[in-house]
């Protein structure tokens, strides 16, 4: 496993330093389906078996206090698992050992933006269809035009709102999208 990157399923299965932080974020009310013509014929990812595996968001995000809020909004979930890079550097190579099935992305982060991370992101041919989602307190109209142009399915800004966020996670796993592989 990648040094720093941890996973946290929400469950009493875990010790605390086993988890991932998490963070909370409100709709802006601006967004795409959460679907793209690119990505409409591919497959869904297979769920067969007793219990499903849980789906993962992996929550790019340089700021711990914010990583906490977003492990605490996540952590009911039990379709949802979390995993956390702390920069755009960290999140290249999570990805070359973990297939999340979302990216959540702050706008601002230290070493690079959300925007140029998702560009890079959507590079690698696994994750070309794989759903970005913005989490910012960067609201301005250019940025979050800028963010939708580069595919973001939504843009959610802090603080967070858990309801908007069970939503965006209930839409993405009822349309099967994400990472095919």
């Amino acid at each position: 496993m990648v040094p720093n990157a941890r996973v946290s399923a929400g469950t009493a299965d875990t010790t605390p330093d086993e988890r991932i932080p998490r963070t909370g974020i409100a709709n802006t009310g601006r967004g795409k389906p959460l679907t793209s013509p690119s990505c409409a014929g591919a497959a869904p990812i297979s769920r067969a078996g007793a219990e499903a595996p849980k789906r993962m968001v992996l929550y790019i995000e340089d700021d711990p206090v914010n990583v906490e809020i977003v492990r605490g909004a996540i952590e009911h979930r039990r379709d949802w698992q979390l995993a956390v890079a702390l920069s755009g550097a960290e999140a290249l190579e999570v990805t070359k050992v973990l297939v999340p099935d979302l990216f959540l992305l702050d706008i601002n982060l230290g070493d690079t933006t959300g925007i140029e991370l998702a560009q890079q992101l959507r590079q690698i041919p696994v994750f070309v269809c794989t759903p970005c989602v913005a989490l910012s307190s960067e609201v301005t109209d250019d940025v979050v035009a800028a963010a939708m142009k580069a595919g973001f399915m939504c843009y959610l800004h802090k603080p967070l709102d858990i309801s908007q966020l069970d939503a965006v996670l209930d839409q993405i796993g009822l349309l099967g999208t994400g990472s095919t592989a």
